[in-house]
């Protein structure tokens, strides 16, 4: 959506640790596709792609963007 990100190598469960960012929507303009960031991720919505657990996040579930 607009304002959602899309996360790759997620995991159900409420671990925190970092996500890379596969595409964010057109209103996010501080994280795009190949940020580092950790999240809320009990407030992820998990799916299925293939064999790839993938999220969707609101930018307000983000907690931290890692810089190089």
């Amino acid at each position: 959506t607009e304002s959602e990100i899309y996360l790759g190598d997620a995991r159900a469960d409420n671990n925190t640790r970092p996500g890379r960012v596969l595409a964010a929507g057109p209103e996010v303009s501080e994280i795009k596709a190949g940020d580092i960031v950790y999240v809320m991720w009990q407030k992820s919505h998990i799916i299925k792609e293939g064999d790839k657990l993938l999220a969707i996040v609101g930018i307000d579930d983000i907690i931290a963007v890692l810089e190089d």
